[in-house]
């Protein structure tokens, strides 16, 4: 178009050139085309003689009037092509969904178009001619200062911008725009001001405000997760370091959460979690920050406490608050908090270890009976730094042969004679020396190196019960017995296991016995017990370890058939001198025989604790008044031999603690 413009431009000035020339019309004088075109066709009609000087014919005034005639015919064109090109920018400007200003340079609105007064909700008449820092309708939430400052910008330096404003619209409602501003010239190429042009991007900010949001808050509870808690605990504590101030981290872990989330339903537990974040929530301050990690676990950041907000009532407070009964829905559960304590900086220097020190913290709190707190100490960092140390060699022990399978005999009373023995696990390491398994078995759980660890400990046992029966020609099989993690059951296939490597070593299911602990029972699953059910259709006897430890919940004893019901030492332990722990005892292995269960009693260390059992009815016994723990080639030679030893050393500890 600007190129049409200069020609129509180019056109007018031959005309008037070719005027001028002919004496038409004066040098410099403004002329009017419609007039001069129609003089023109008179001076066609005139006399020869009187023409002005310069005509010598009508030939070529005809000639000119042709040529200034199609210059005429072009310009008019050009016009009209103008004249369409502005109603058709007129009408663009007016139905654009997109807001249109232009701004004088002293950043003075001189028009907006139809959009803007539809978006804000404010009139043309309102808003023009009023800068920027004068009216009284600034909603934006960008200062106008600031607003101003990228306007000049642009009309300074002739470089577009885009600039996001957000506001509140005259109804009310949140908006925001997207403007894209840009300098105005004249023809002589000064600017006259700015155009910004603005689209609405309300909804993809509403869209990626909800993103952001998902990624960075439960959407149960409506708290921090895992992500936001970890930047907002880092940026916690770069402002103590800063300030010089102490900061507290609280890792809140629920009681018994699992077990009402299992038995009264996952939606019964998800409004348990809503409650207990609002309680949590209820006992800190506004500034403290309260996130959810995952499952029941929750945190809590203290920035900046001191003797006006001590950490041990505000813990004491979500402990207090917790054993609260919650009412969900016609439904009263019951749970506890246990709760670990750390501080910045006496206790870890970043966030990472923080976060560690207050787990650790809260699982002391936990082996402390629960619903309770515990500030981390030194010696928890030992044992954690231990943990971490067990944990790196656990990983490395079986491929450098450090464990080992140990074998307890347990003693038929009515022949005295070794009948089955119960498979051991040693872990012997090079530095560590002998490592408990209570201290490694649980992180073999977590880290489910379990499963490759039982594996081998399974393989080994039937190997040295093939041997014990090498010998046997008819009979009862010798049998051993072995412990089952719970976690072989429920997240392995440790029934499967023990069928194929039966079959593989070509025993038959009455040489290996498996133990299993009340806590595999508690598991409301139907795929562990459809596992435990393949296992005794298998025809493996099945035995119940440590009976009287956990819940000792007579309803479980219905859930699978059990063979044997093993006697936990610390009743054995008691039986002489406490008559009450003599009758749950005698109690324990009436009520065995009732459900058609053998009894085995564990840790039978004296011939007092021998005769009371023997009286009770006790079938079989192991414990250091028979035989301690033994490595296979000593244990099949003491079996062969039909010895007992009465040698009392520190009692093993089984493969499997219940944790």
């Amino acid at each position: 178009m600007e190129k049409r413009c200069q020609a129509m431009v180019n056109s007018r000035l031959e005309i008037s050139h070719k005027l001028e020339k002919v004496g038409l019309l004066k040098a410099g004088t403004p002329n009017n085309f419609n007039k001069l075109q129609g003089g023109i066709v008179g001076l066609t009609e005139m006399p020869r003689d009187e023409l002005p000087a310069g005509f010598v014919g009508r030939h070529n005034l005809n000639v000119m009037m042709d040529k200034i005639n199609a210059l005429l015919a072009t310009e008019q064109a050009m016009l009209q092509e103008i004249a369409a090109s502005e109603r058709c920018c007129r009408t663009m400007v007016k139905n654009s969904p997109d807001i249109i200003v232009r701004y004088d340079k002293d950043c003075r609105r001189v028009f907006v178009n139809p959009a803007y007064t539809r978006e804000t909700g404010m009139s043309a008449e309102r808003v023009l001619n009023k800068s920027i820092d004068d009216d009284d309708i600034w909603r934006p939430s960008m200062p106008r200062e600031e607003f101003r400052r990228k306007l000049q910008q642009v009309m300074n330096t002739g470089i577009s911008d885009r600039i996001q404003l957000e506001w509140t619209r005259e109804d009310g409602h949140w908006a925001c725009h997207e403007m894209f501003v840009v300098a105005e010239y004249e023809s002589d190429g000064l600017v006259t001001g700015a155009l910004a042009i603005g689209r609405d991007v309300t909804q993809r900010m509403l869209a990626e405000q909800q993103l952001i949001h998902q990624a960075s808050y439960d959407a149960l509870t409506g708290l921090p997760n895992r992500r936001l808690f970890g930047d907002r605990l880092r940026e916690e504590i770069i402002k103590a370091e800063r300030g010089g101030y102490r900061l507290a981290l609280l890792f809140v872990d629920l009681d018994r959460f699992k077990e009402i989330n299992d038995t009264q339903g996952h939606g019964v537990g998800d409004r348990l979690l809503v409650e207990a974040a609002q309680r949590i929530r209820s006992q800190v301050r506004e500034s403290d920050v309260v996130a959810r990690l995952a499952g029941d676990e929750f945190v809590v950041i203290v920035p900046d406490y001191g003797q006006t907000h001590p950490l041990a009532r505000v813990a004491k407070s979500i402990v207090a608050v917790m054993a609260q009964p919650f009412y969900l829905g016609g439904q009263d559960a019951y749970i506890s908090a246990s709760i670990g304590v750390a501080v910045y900086p006496q206790d870890a220097e970043n966030a990472e270890t923080l976060i560690g020190c207050a787990d650790r913290a809260m699982y002391t709190a936990k082996e402390a009976g629960r619903n309770g707190c515990s500030f981390f100490s030194r010696n928890m960092l030992e044992q954690t730094q231990k943990r971490l140390q067990l944990t790196c060699a656990l990983r490395e022990a079986l491929a450098k042969g450090q464990f080992e399978v140990h074998y307890q005999p347990i003693i038929d009373v009515a022949s005295g004679q070794t009948a089955k023995a119960e498979a051991l696990l040693r872990w012997r390491h090079h530095e560590l020396g002998i490592v408990p398994s209570d201290q490694f078995i649980p992180i073999a759980e977590e880290t489910g190196l379990i499963h490759e660890i039982g594996d081998w400990v399974f393989r080994e046992a039937a190997a040295t019960v093939a041997r014990w029966n090498s010998g046997v020609e008819s009979g009862k099989p010798r049998q051993i017995s072995v412990n089952m993690s719970p976690c072989q059951i429920i997240k392995g296939c440790g029934d499967q296991m023990v069928i194929d490597h039966l079959r593989d070593c070509g025993l038959t299911p009455a040489h290996v016995a498996v133990e299993i602990t009340e806590g595999l029972l508690l598991e409301d699953s139907r795929d562990v017990t459809r596992k435990l059910e393949r296992l005794r259709m298998a025809g493996i006897e099945m035995s119940l370890d440590d009976f009287g430890t956990g819940y000792s919940a007579m309803a479980y004893l219905k859930k699978i058939k059990l063979d044997y019901l093993k006697i936990d030492q610390s009743f054995v332990r008691d039986m002489e001198h406490d008559p009450g722990v003599r009758a749950i005892t005698e109690a324990i292995v009436a009520m065995a025989h009732r459900l058609g269960l053998k009894v085995v009693a564990e840790g039978v260390e004296t011939h007092g604790q021998f005769a009371l059992l023997e009286a009770a009815g006790c079938e079989y016994m192991q414990g250091y008044l028979f035989a301690n723990p033994m490595p296979a080639k000593e244990f099949l030679a003491f079996a062969e031999a039909g010895r007992n030893s009465l040698v009392v050393e520190e009692p093993l500890i089984p493969l499997i603690a219940m944790v």
